[in-house]
């Protein structure tokens, strides 16, 4: 992952020690699958990815609302909202389960590619910051 590298937007805490990144509405982040809060640092080890695209900012109340992305079928790059049933799947991500967030992945929106059979609603993704394949 250290070949990209991109601006990040933090808040500073209060007594001046960390940062804190939260994720943006618009953004898409890799999140670790069935991550906990008792995971210690060897879990880190065998983790395995999933590719969101955050709907909602971050509030301490209500957290963020996260839609899942799925890699388009032949091509690598090109994610789209997950749909089952005609429905796209969200979720919340609450304040205590922001730490299953392990980066942010940038993304960009290609014009004009709808002359190739790509539909606009298909997001490109960094390829360098893509998760492994093998942990995908």
């Amino acid at each position: 992952m250290s070949l990209f590298s991109h601006s990040v937007k933090c808040q500073r805490s209060k007594n001046q020690l960390y940062y804190r990144i939260y994720p943006k509405k618009g953004e898409i982040w890799a999140m670790y699958t069935n991550w906990n809060k008792n995971w210690k640092q060897s879990d880190y080890k065998n983790y395995q990815y999933r590719v969101v695209e955050i709907l909602e900012d971050f509030s301490e109340a209500s957290g963020a609302r996260v839609a899942r992305l799925v890699e388009v079928k032949g091509c690598m790059t090109f994610f789209q909202r997950h749909r089952h049933d005609g429905f796209e799947l969200t979720r919340a991500v609450s304040k205590d389960e922001m730490l299953s967030f392990s980066h942010r992945i940038p993304a960009f929106i290609v014009p004009g590619i709808e002359r190739y059979g790509i539909p606009e609603s298909w997001i490109h993704l960094e390829p360098n910051a893509l998760p492994p394949r093998s942990r995908n």
